[in-house]
């Protein structure tokens, strides 16, 4: 990445301001997520920058200011820990994003309450275009109801057929204006993808984001699952806060403690740039963030960062091999509950391989299989048949098929899956 002699601080405010007024006006999250992602690689640029050779005729360009460099040191975090956290900060951002869209996407309304009706303090909050859409597919409940009185019947039939619509209803028409907004496609053929979305469907995206306020008031497991944590500001646009004070540190930890963790983590997130070569039509790229224990932002954070560039068809294949992995393990017949202890000592007999056997035996051919695929796509020389020391079992493919999605990614946090995959990235 070539910042052209421009400030990276002013580089970094466009989307900073972009992922502000997306969360505020438009509930864009696909777009919020390519912001977090673009930041990432504007971060990850700059701690390479800080941690080669500087050259003397090289003013630099970079956030942190050349004063606090002088005792970060001493008083803080270096240079290229703080462009590290930054890194982390935003992959982590950009991961939490995409589980917010895809608990969007599988909406079905309060848990155990798919089938209740809304409650009338839902019923007065609830938009007009929602009603009209829902109750009247072809249109008309506006006119109708400047038309009408209250009193009249035809008001008190709408009031009644208002008073029948379900959580479930609610939630599939927000999941059907969700889909709609991921499909559209930017005006001009040449515009890079992305920029044109939000102006070519204002009003959908308007529709989207009050829906979206609907539910955050009155479904708090939307709130909790669906809508994604209020973007780190005050860290992103100060970053020199992490060189001065480790109780500044502190502080910005306990306000934004989504930013951090407590226990090993691998953030994971596949990205495709909007603007690339020719020869670069067929890749994605992996942006990648391994912390080996807690981060914290009192000193330098033990975390391994980078990005790798992968053939996209190659990706797709691996992924494709989990998916039917899954699938398949799934579709397995369970292994049997152990059987009670019998009351004398039998004979000892041959054992032959039972249910419960072949069970394990087909999971195990299936993660050493779709292990040594991802061996093969993260380190093509490296020639590996054995079983890596992970976990056999069916969440252990699920959780692979989430990171190896290259429409997504994911956050890992069991410690075998985590170490096997950053010995492949580093």
């Amino acid at each position: 990445m070539l910042l052209g002699g421009v400030p990276a601080q002013r580089v970094l405010e466009p989307f900073l301001e972009c992922v502000q007024l997306s969360l505020q006006h438009c509930h864009s999250l696909q777009l919020v997520r390519k912001c977090y992602q673009e930041m990432a690689l504007v971060y990850l640029h700059l701690h390479h920058s800080s941690s080669a050779p500087q050259d003397p005729s090289h003013s630099g360009g970079g956030v942190l200011s050349p004063v606090l460099r002088r005792s970060s040191m001493t008083r803080g975090m270096s240079v290229s820990g703080a462009y590290m956290l930054l890194y982390w900060v935003c992959v982590r951002a950009a991961a939490q994003v995409w589980r917010a869209m895809l608990c969007s996407s599988q909406l079905c309304g309060p848990p155990d309450s798919t089938s209740s009706l809304l409650p009338l303090t839902c019923l007065h909050t609830l938009p007009r275009f929602a009603l009209n859409d829902l109750l009247n597919p072809c249109g008309g409940l506006d006119q109708q109801g400047a038309r009408t009185s209250r009193g009249s019947p035809e008001s008190r039939m709408s009031i009644r057929k208002c008073s029948l619509l379900t959580w479930l209803q609610l939630s599939r028409y927000y999941t059907h204006l969700s889909r709609l907004c991921s499909t559209m496609h930017p005006v001009c053929p040449q515009s890079v993808e992305g920029l044109l979305c939000v102006s070519g469907g204002g009003d959908l995206q308007r529709r989207l984001f009050q829906l979206h306020v609907f539910f955050c008031s009155h479904m708090p497991s939307y709130k909790k699952t669906c809508s994604p944590p209020s973007p780190p500001l005050d860290l992103l646009q100060l970053p020199q806060t992490l060189q001065i004070s480790p109780v500044l540190c502190g502080a910005l930890r306990e306000k934004f403690p989504e930013c951090f963790a407590d226990k090993p983590q691998l953030c994971m997130q596949w990205y495709r740039p909007p603007l690339v070569s020719p020869d670069n039509q067929d890749t994605v790229l992996l942006l990648f963030a391994v912390s080996s224990s807690g981060v914290s932002c009192c000193s330098d954070p033990p975390l391994h960062c980078g990005q790798q560039l992968l053939s996209m068809d190659r990706v797709r294949v691996v992924h494709t091999q989990l998916c039917a992995a899954c699938v398949a393990v799934s579709l397995a017949p369970p292994p049997p509950a152990p059987p009670s202890p019998a009351p004398s000592p039998a004979p000892r007999q041959l054992r032959h391989p039972g249910p419960s056997d072949t069970h394990v035996l087909i999971l195990q051919e299936k993660v050493r299989s779709c292990c040594s695929a991802i061996t093969h796509l993260l380190q093509p020389g490296l020639q590996s048949t054995t079983l890596p020391q992970v976990e056999v079992s069916g969440q252990t493919l699920i959780e692979l098929e989430r990171c190896f999605n290259p429409g997504g990614g994911a956050i890992l946090e069991e410690k075998s899956l985590i170490g096997w995959l950053d010995s492949l990235l580093s």
